[in-house]
């Protein structure tokens, strides 16, 4: 009996092992996946921050929202617009 639960504990440590190995591979590439998702977000948000103060500098319209310039710049409604605004950190409501 001791050696069937010697057995038996051997391949219960051995699947464990196995499956620790495979959790520590797919958080690595969660994690670099992850990393990609960030920096392209950071670039999607600098570009749309740049195309914005360029939209907003090159109207010499009085301040409006961001909202209003986002929506002009990409064609697009109010309530997309306000969503784009805040997905990259804009205050849709603040004057410019």
């Amino acid at each position: 009996m001791n050696q069937l639960t010697d057995h038996a504990d051997e391949q219960i440590a051995a699947l464990t092992a196995e499956r620790a190995d495979m959790i520590a591979e797919q958080q690595a590439a969660l994690s670099g996946l992850t990393a990609e998702r960030d920096a392209a977000r950071r670039g999607a948000t600098d570009l749309v921050r740049r195309a914005m103060v360029a939209a907003h500098h090159s109207t010499g319209k009085p301040p409006r929202p961001w909202w209003a310039h986002v929506a002009n710049l990409f064609a697009i409604g109010s309530t997309r617009a306000q969503e784009l605004c805040a997905l990259h950190g804009f205050d849709p409501d603040e004057l410019i």
